[in-house]
């Protein structure tokens, strides 16, 4: 379980800084984004069982492990200027400012869903998407052995539908469907892929306008080596602050050498 990344002094301090001014959608609070960072970051190391400094320069788990690394911290820039942007929203009502004390009644539940109720989904998902990663590397090395791939959900009743009807589906490692049908498929997906040595192939020709899943969970976080689609809201920001996003809102970027445990 995810407490709330920040004490009950950071939680006052950003909003005081919001409300005055000091904190603003292109002067992110450093902390709030390094406190996400450094818990997806710890994700990322749990779900893929391997953490960055034990695994040799150049390998491809040093390679897909800097890559999720570096994209969660992309997300937690992406985050940090959402939930920021929020609060400033809350500033001004029907052309005038708030008093503050009503601005912290307002902001303190949003931050709350932010830094608790959402970053413990953020937290799984990164979880579950580091050993999806770790899967399809291992899925990679041993394909001239087990050269097909099935879908498989844990068969109960809290499966959703849309997953229920990829459940059984075989086809080879490397074709594409796997690059859109990967799990997990959605927030606390639970589905999973079995490898086969031999198997019937499914045909899925005409299955593109029937299988709907989530947009933002419509990638092989393996292949791409991403944990967060670009897809994802976050990633959405006001036209004038796409430059700044494309910096990561200069917010810095994680030292591989230095992340531990």
């Amino acid at each position: 379980m995810v407490n709330n990344i920040l004490t009950d002094s950071e939680i006052e301090s950003i909003i005081i800084g919001v409300y005055s001014g000091r904190i603003t959608t292109s002067r992110l609070p450093l902390n709030l984004y390094k406190k996400i960072a450094e818990l997806l970051t710890k994700a990322v190391f749990d779900g893929y069982g391997k953490n960055i400094i034990n695994v040799e320069f150049g390998t491809p788990d040093y390679t897909m492990l800097s890559s999720l690394v570096t994209n969660v911290y992309m997300f937690s820039g992406a985050k940090t200027y959402q939930e920021v942007r929020t609060m400033v929203e809350e500033i001004v009502k029907n052309d005038k400012v708030v008093p503050f004390n009503e601005f912290r009644d307002n902001v303190l539940p949003k931050m709350t869903e932010y830094n608790l109720t959402w970053m413990e989904t953020e937290y799984n998902t990164a979880k579950q998407m580091a050993r999806s990663s770790s899967l399809w590397q291992d899925i990679q090395s041993t394909k001239k052995l087990y050269p097909f791939l099935q879908y498989v959900t844990v068969g109960d009743g809290l499966v959703r539908p849309s997953h229920q009807m990829l459940d059984g589906i075989i086809r080879p490692v490397d074709d594409p469907f796997w690059s859109t049908y990967y799990p997990p498929c959605d927030w606390n997906c639970r589905c999973n892929v079995i490898q086969l040595m031999d198997s019937p192939l499914t045909n899925v020709s005409n299955m593109n306008l029937k299988y709907k899943i989530n947009p933002e969970f419509a990638f092989n976080p393996g292949k791409k080596k991403i944990i967060f689609s670009p897809n994802h809201t976050y990633f959405k920001v006001m036209k004038e602050d796409k430059l700044l996003a494309k910096r990561n809102f200069d917010l810095p970027l994680p030292n591989m050498r230095k992340l531990n445990k």
